[in-house]
């Protein structure tokens, strides 16, 4: 079937083929893209307040104002680890841990699937980032430190390249697949 592949899936212990069409993986490509300038936007708002952070009080504007572009970050890189799971791997089952699933599952090269979205070497800045999001979204009487924060922020400023290639990378894997089921 021209432009179409069909990759065994497993749902609610059944297995089943699913088509992969053409244009669901240029679908999920234009979102890719999308959710990378977001993050780089995001990391540009980022920017605007890092500097003083070391040295704010607790209640400070900027500290608050870098936690929640942290936690946007976070948002943005989970959202799209779940696009790509619900159109290529569909096997993501919703427990009390599916956010580090879902991360655990990005980095697994699934066999005639699809590559590890992201390597190993992000892992450490990921769950990280996923901590902090954790504590900032169910923190209720959260008291920030600038000097924790302030070093989330210079992990993701060493590794955030690292993270816009295997956006990239990823993109084009997908863009490259499309192309191959229409031929």
């Amino acid at each position: 079937m021209r432009g179409t592949h069909y990759a065994e899936k497993s749902c609610a212990r059944e297995q089943w083929y699913m088509p992969l069409e053409t244009s669901a993986l240029r679908g999920l490509a234009a979102i890719l893209a999308e959710d990378l300038l977001a993050l780089r936007r995001l990391d540009g708002a980022l920017k605007k307040f890092s500097a003083e952070i070391v040295r704010a009080d607790w209640d400070s504007a900027d500290l608050w104002a870098s936690a929640g572009v942290l936690h946007g970050i976070y948002n943005a890189i989970e959202n799209t680890f779940l696009r790509v799971s619900n159109t290529l791997d569909e096997s993501l089952e919703r427990s009390e841990r599916w956010h580090a699933e879902l991360l655990q599952l990005m980095l697994l090269d699934v066999p005639n699937l699809r590559p590890a979205f992201v390597s190993a070497e992000l892992q450490p800045l990921l769950k990280e980032l996923l901590a902090f999001r954790h504590l900032y979204r169910h923190g209720y009487d959260l008291r920030l430190d600038g000097v924790r924060l302030n070093g989330l922020i210079e992990h993701w400023n060493r590794d955030k390249d690292l993270l816009f290639s295997a956006f990239e990378s990823f993109h084009s894997y997908l863009i490259g697949m499309a192309e191959s089921l229409s031929r």
